[in-house]
């Protein structure tokens, strides 16, 4: 296959790191989505989520045949939060269910921004995907994020026979920011003594606000997501202290969590501190984790571009069968 010439002038400019082989098909499409847009200084969010739009427009991510939606809205003790339900006819006799937390850097992404992949985990699983629309900083500052997550998990629990499922038999899961929301529902379960969550799983996660650990340093610039796009995005997310509830990696107990699964990407500068979490936690808590090679920062989202994500999410569906 011939490249176009832009391709190939892309690929010249592959970075190598210590032999690391990365996924230049993955590296291609971060190349031409919004990261480079994110790292501009002083860009307002509203202006990246224009640009966002207009980048995710012109690319159409096949999604999985068979597999419909509903949205519903929901009332929360501050708003009202659209979540969309996925299903299909191999959902139909599961009672069980995962709850999604969408990336973004809690600033950024919809319910629309993961669909593919809800899609093809809902099929791939027989889980219904419940995915929640919630307020983005910097309109809506932290906690408020994790207070729709939160909420939206506790009305879905209520109310699960509406939706046909056992309430003993829910997860959640989130990518990047969702993954950092996931796990700060986690901790807010266990301090308010609600043991209603089967497992979470969690992907390339945000699990604390150092920028000097091992993959901060090694993969600083140049693999998608870099050092100076999460500065911006903490800046917009959290005024004042950062508690557990924000960066997990600070909770002291570590204890009384649900079963974990924690995906990482070998060339992520979050790879490091998603590693600690699991060393913080796994000593008291059921927890794996599985490092991708190549893989960069949200391998998983990109269903039908990348043979990494799929296997991936089929490994994820194992986790959830067990």
């Amino acid at each position: 296959m011939i490249l176009p010439e832009v391709f190939t002038k892309l690929l010249l400019r592959l970075p190598s790191s210590n032999g690391v082989k990365i996924d230049p098909k993955q590296w291609l499409l971060c190349q031409l989505s919004p990261a480079d847009i994110l790292g501009e200084p002083g860009m307002e969010p509203e202006e990246v989520r224009r640009n966002i739009e207009a980048v995710s427009g012109s690319r159409k991510l096949p999604h999985t045949d068979k597999v419909l939606s509903k949205d519903h809205s929901i009332k929360t003790s501050g708003t009202s939060i659209i979540i969309r339900e996925y299903f299909s006819s191999a959902t139909k006799k599961s009672k069980e269910a995962i709850m999604y937390f969408h990336g973004g850097g809690w600033v950024l992404g919809d319910l629309d921004s993961d669909e593919s992949m809800c899609k093809f985990l809902s099929k791939k699983s027989g889980y219904k995907v419940i995915s929640v629309d919630y307020r983005l900083a910097p309109e809506n500052k932290f906690p408020i994020p994790l207070q729709d997550c939160y909420e939206s998990l506790l009305y879905f629990y209520e109310n699960s026979k509406e939706f046909g499922i056992n309430p003993e038999k829910i997860s959640i899961c989130g990518t990047s920011a969702g993954g950092n929301l996931s796990a700060a529902v986690s901790l807010l379960l266990r301090d308010n003594n609600k043991n209603i969550v089967k497992s979470q799983i969690l992907f390339c996660p945000v699990t604390d606000n150092d920028f000097n650990t091992k993959t901060y340093i090694e993969y600083v610039e140049g693999y998608g997501l870099d050092k100076a796009v999460m500065l911006w995005f903490w800046n917009h997310y959290v005024d004042g202290e950062i508690t557990r509830y924000a960066a997990p990696n600070k909770d002291t107990k570590n204890s009384n969590l649900p079963k974990t699964y924690i995906i990482t990407a070998e060339c992520d500068i979050l790879r490091s501190e998603a590693e600690k979490y699991h060393e913080n936690i796994r000593r008291n808590v059921d927890s794996k984790i599985e490092m991708f090679e190549g893989a960069l920062h949200g391998f998983n989202v990109n269903i039908g571009e990348i043979t990494n994500a799929e296997i991936c999410l089929d490994k994820v569906s194992r986790f959830l069968n067990d």
